[in-house]
């Protein structure tokens, strides 16, 4: 156990919390299938991941500097699941069937790297985008 330990840079990074399936999609132009040629805003899925899935805390809302009334969530992923220089606010999650609106990222207080923490909103089955 201690030389895992050691390997994560002393953080046990607890493998079975990351156990729910999540689909990170952006949001992207593409050319619609009717063959009109026209072009429609759908979202794709990047990357999937195996996240932790947990109701916020009253520090996360405070920490999160959003509408405190709109943040349900919070998912945590391996940082070494992510690509580099991601900009979450362009992305959204997919998990169990419903959408998750990303409010920001919170940052890793522990070790720094080890994961990301999304603070989100959570949407119903069929997404609509806010203004």
């Amino acid at each position: 156990l201690n030389a895992a330990l050691q390997k994560n840079g002393g953080v046990n990074m607890q493998p079975g919390i990351f156990n729910h399936y999540v689909e990170v999609q952006k949001k992207k132009t593409v050319k619609a299938t009717d063959g009109s040629g026209d072009r429609t805003t759908e979202y794709v899925t990047e990357f999937p991941v195996y996240a932790d899935k947990v109701a916020l805390s009253v520090r996360d809302f405070v920490a999160s500097r959003a509408n405190q009334s709109a943040i349900s969530e919070k998912f945590q992923i391996r940082f070494t699941d992510i690509p580099i220089g991601i900009n979450w606010l362009d992305y959204r999650l997919l998990c169990d069937g419903v959408y998750y609106r990303i409010i920001g990222p919170l940052s890793d207080n522990k070790g720094g790297n080890n994961w990301v923490t999304l603070a989100c909103e959570s949407g119903v089955t069929v997404w609509q985008d806010l203004p």
